[in-house]
This record gives structure tokens, C-alpha cells and sequence, in this order.
């Protein structure tokens, strides 16, 4: 993603298979700092090829917030370990529906990683994810 050479490949080998970029979702996992350069990049990409972006392991890193603000994301994934406690834990239940409710507010779809039970399929399942 740090080169434009890359990006360029990327583009040009998913049309080789599919001419639609829309069905095409990147990820981007949380890193140390909310560089200007990566993001500009990300919104340069996006507006240039139609592909999506996704926040992957959101909530387990540096900047979280600042990532929900400043990327063109289309897609949150929380990371795992907000759902592996979640039937235990009533400040991991209560930070799980958070994070889908921010996602859900700013129009964005959310995933849960890590679901492992069917009980833990359906606490989620009452917050839509």
C-alpha cells in the first residue's frame, strides 16, 4: 500500500479477473501512527479504482478513533478479543455493541472476528453485525 506501483498492480490484475473494483475489499489493519501519506493514499486509491477499504482488528492498537475519522472506510472489523469474552463480561459486552453501534453510525458495515459459539452468534446477532 506504500507504493503507487503497487496499487497500480493490484488494480490491474483484479481487472485482468473482474472488471468490478467495487467487489474488491482491502484491508488495513491498525498500525502505530495515523500517517498523512498512507491516508492520502487510501483516499487517492479508493477515488481512483472503486476498491473498498476495511479496518481490520479495530480497537487493539494506536489511533483508532483517528482512523474511523480520517479514512475512506467502508467496512469495520472489531478484533476478536471483544468477542471472546462478551457472555462473561459486562465491559466486554457493553465495548462489543459499542463499537458496532459507532460503525453502524457512520454508515459503515461491521464484522465481529473471533465468534466461536452459537451463543455468542446470537448476543451479536441482536445488534444486526
Amino acid at each position: 500500500m506504500r507504493s503507487c506501483r503497487v496499487t497500480d498492480r493490484a488494480d490491474g490484475e483484479w481487472r485482468k479477473v473482474n472488471r468490478d473494483n467495487a467487489k474488491l475489499m482491502l484491508e488495513r489493519g491498525e498500525i502505530r501512527s495515523c500517517d498523512v501519506p498512507p491516508i492520502a493514499m487510501i483516499s487517492f486509491v479508493k477515488d481512483k479504482t472503486g476498491v473498498s477499504f476495511s479496518l481490520d482488528d479495530f480497537g487493539t492498537c494506536y489511533a483508532s478513533l483517528t482512523y474511523l475519522k480520517r479514512l475512506p472506510l467502508d467496512q469495520l472489523k472489531t478484533d476478536r478479543s471483544f468477542v471472546s469474552d462478551i457472555l462473561v463480561s459486562p465491559r466486554n459486552a457493553a465495548l462489543a455493541h459499542t463499537v458496532v453501534k459507532l460503525g453502524r453510525s457512520l454508515g459503515l458495515e461491521v464484522i465481529a472476528e473471533g465468534v466461536e459459539t452459537q451463543a455468542q452468534l446470537e448476543f451479536l446477532a441482536e445488534f444486526r453485525v
